[in-house]
């Protein structure tokens, strides 16, 4: 049986064509690119567009994925951005209206996969405790709670 990317093809990334998982990828070049108007009324929207030397559909970016490939590469200018490699991922987030969708995601290649379309597990935080017995280990001492003394006066 086909999958619905298989029978309905896009020049484009979307969540469904990650359903397979995570794509690493290198970039390409950048260049922007008008698209229609999804209603009627509005005018087009001109996006950059992301293309890579894997695969020819491009990525429309959005303020997010722009930033997180300045984040990845380094670099704010998109000229520079050709030879780096990013990683898609889907990923579930608020859309227009605050409802959860699915979108397509890029992450550094080095962040490892949370597993196939799974939410990042998170880290449990470090009690109190160990966070002393580190300090200790790394020769940093740490600080006891502070002494007050109701006699100070507060020069204000």
């Amino acid at each position: 049986m086909a999958k619905i990317g298989e029978f309905f093809k896009s020049n484009y990334f979307n969540a469904d064509s990650l359903l397979d998982g995570d794509l690493t990828l290198t970039i390409s070049n950048c260049q922007a690119e008008v698209f229609p108007a999804r209603e009627k009324g509005k005018n087009d929207e001109q996006k950059m567009v992301v293309y890579f030397e894997e695969d020819e559909r491009g990525l429309g970016l959005n303020v997010t994925n722009w930033n997180t490939i300045i984040e990845v590469t380094g670099e704010d200018d998109t000229d520079n951005w050709p030879g780096h490699q990013i990683t898609l991922t889907r990923k579930k987030d608020k859309g227009i209206g605050g409802q959860l969708v699915w979108c397509v995601r890029v992450r550094d290649t080095a962040q490892p996969s949370s597993g196939r379309n799974q939410p990042p597990q998170q880290r449990p935080q470090p009690s109190a405790a160990s966070q002393r017995a580190v300090a200790a280990q790394q020769g940093r001492g740490v600080r006891p709670p502070a002494q007050i003394d109701e006699s100070d006066e507060v020069p204000f």
